[in-house]
């Protein structure tokens, strides 16, 4: 009678199996693309902090090297997209900054430019900080979930399951000594 309660059974435990490690995937590339989301907000808000910092101390300032503050310390978990990301600059004088947080207008307007992700040095020129002012920055990346390591079945068709987006932007303010 013991050998009966004994048996095994290899067919449960496959279909087991088969309903749990799909979804045990799903969630460890979830966990994947969550940290690739915190990784890339926390790059692009300390390059733009980084790229503020140095137009407003440097006193050989140029376009050039505080574009390539930005890109030394800014490294993205996925694609950029010209059309959709992109880096803002304002540089203004004190009262207009202090104008800008209680959500008015200063006259004269802060200088504005905006440059696309990638940041090329030969394409984007900065406007020069004002002795007394500040230099705001101001990034928009687009990002890409993708909790499928292939978005493409070869030879038989692409599907887009859950291929969401999430905008992330951050603004640095550095004020010009």
């Amino acid at each position: 009678m013991s050998a009966l309660i004994r048996q095994s059974r290899p067919a449960q435990s496959l279909v087991e199996f088969a309903l749990v490690v799909p979804l045990f995937c799903l969630l460890m590339f979830s966990v994947v693309d969550v940290a690739r989301v915190l990784f890339t907000y926390a790059s692009i808000a300390h390059g733009a902090r980084e790229l503020a910092r140095s137009a407003s101390v440097s006193t050989g300032w140029t376009s050039a090297s505080a574009l390539s503050a930005f890109n030394n310390h800014t490294l993205i978990a996925g694609a950029q997209n010209p059309a959709t990301d992109r880096l803002t600059v304002r540089v203004g004088n004190a009262s207009c900054a202090r104008t800008l947080d209680l959500n008015g207008t200063c006259a004269p307007a802060p200088t504005s430019t905006t440059c696309s992700l990638p940041l090329q040095v030969a394409t984007c020129t900065l406007p020069t900080p004002t002795q007394n002012g500040f230099v705001e920055v101001q990034v928009s990346y687009t990002f890409q979930f993708n909790p499928l390591p292939n978005s493409r079945l070869d030879g038989v068709a692409a599907y887009a399951l859950m291929r969401p987006t999430l905008v992330l932007t951050t603004t640095s303010r550095a004020y010009v000594e």
